[in-house]
């Protein structure tokens, strides 16, 4: 009998790295269960159908809506495991009802008595009290906790997550080369000198753009290469890609991305020599393609990444950012690409062996129940709902 999965995630949004991870989790299942079949919670099932061939169930987030919840209930009844991720879903920054739409999920599952596996997540950080306990007490009662880095679990443990085993995996994207070896190769790659650009209108100011304009203006005068904007989150980075063209003094290319596939977008940073990437899975889906990237960091999550692949010297922060930090470090690059290539072959090798031996772990897992769990889990959606309703009447903080 086939195995069936309901994944939840941050799916049906237009970006590109969250429809980049639910491909990767679902390739990584189906390399050790060929005939896995996949629910996927979605903003926009429609589209989540078509990109994905799964099927797919509105969940926008967790509401009193009844018809909502009864498709997704109905939806976790009919899975026999239901998968938390990727990426960093167990956050409040964004919007206070993040941590609640997932652990939503988490939490129906163990009342339906379904294992529940946290894939490569990334957590942190959480401002808010209340929030912050919610993910403790929901998080100590599920079945396995596969983090994507180092950062999320040292957050787990300090929050107080201790009954269920945390295990530091990777972000499943770094495995996305190993189901798409051979599509689009592009042959003339080494003929070109190309360098592409992943950013995101978020916690940065005007000189950070001027200086940012600065130092892409050096690598095609001084080095040669052609810079190529490249949007992840089209809807939202395009704008700011129009921006720092508009400020340079050399000419650049920029994707539009309106209405492709993640996987185009995947087959435009392979024909790039080196990113330079705010965007998490712009660095990502270079290193599982082989393309040495320096994280400009927006978020830790930037760092984490780099740091977890001994690659600490190529993550730059936004704050108080100057041209000639990313210039020396361009050039560094250039000047130590071997050395940067068989790091992140090593570290990588590591991390997707332990996605692979996690995921077999995964379809061995099965839900044990605890004495007095039902009354814990009305206790718990209680919870849940609370800052739901607080969040109506005023923006609460830690």
């Amino acid at each position: 009998m086939n195995k069936r999965f309901l994944i939840s995630g941050f799916v049906g949004a237009d970006n590109i790295g969250d429809e980049l991870i639910l491909d990767s989790i679902k390739n990584i299942i189906k390399s050790a269960e060929k005939d896995a079949v996949f629910t996927v919670l979605s903003i926009d099932p429609k589209t989540t159908k078509e990109l994905h061939g799964v099927n797919s169930i509105y969940w926008p987030g967790l509401s009193l809506n009844m018809k909502r919840l009864i498709a997704v209930f109905k939806g976790i009844s009919e899975a026999d495991y239901v998968i938390i991720g990727g990426g960093g879903l167990l956050q409040d920054v964004h919007w206070v009802g993040t941590i609640p739409r997932y652990l939503s999920i988490a939490l129906f599952a163990k009342i339906l008595k379904k294992p529940v596996i946290y894939f490569s997540l990334g957590v942190g950080p959480i401002k808010r009290r209340l929030l912050k306990y919610l993910t403790r007490i929901i998080s100590n009662d599920v079945d396995i906790i596969f983090v994507r880095d180092m950062k999320s679990k040292e957050y787990l443990e300090e929050i107080g997550v201790k009954k269920t085993q945390i295990t530091v995996t990777g972000d499943p994207v770094i495995m996305h080369s190993d189901f798409y070896k051979n599509e689009n190769k592009n042959e003339n790659k080494n003929d070109n000198k190309r360098v592409g650009v992943s950013i995101r209108e978020l916690n940065i100011d005007s000189n950070f753009k001027t200086e940012l304009s600065k130092a892409l203006d050096n690598i095609v005068a001084n080095h040669g290469y052609d810079v190529f904007l490249i949007p992840m989150e089209p809807k939202t980075d395009i704008k700011l890609c129009r921006e720092i063209s508009s400020m340079m003094k050399e000419e650049v290319t920029i994707y539009s991305n309106d209405a492709v596939k993640p996987i185009d977008v995947v087959n435009q940073i392979k024909e790039m020599n080196y990113i330079i990437s705010m965007r998490l899975h712009g660095l990502i889906v270079g290193s599982s393609y082989g393309i040495p990237g320096i994280g400009l960091v927006y978020d830790p999550k930037v760092r984490s990444f780099l740091n977890q692949n001994g690659l600490s010297e190529y993550a730059l922060s936004l704050e108080n950012f100057q041209s000639k930090t990313l210039i020396t470090t361009f050039s560094h690059l250039l000047n130590n690409e071997d050395e940067y290539r068989n790091k992140l072959i090593s570290n990588l090798k590591l991390s997707k062996n332990k996605i692979l031996i996690g995921t077999e772990n995964l379809l061995n897992t099965k839900h044990i129940s605890s004495k007095y769990q039902g009354i814990k889990n009305v206790y718990k959606m209680f919870m849940l709902f609370l800052p739901q309703g607080i969040n109506k009447v005023k923006n609460f903080k830690r």
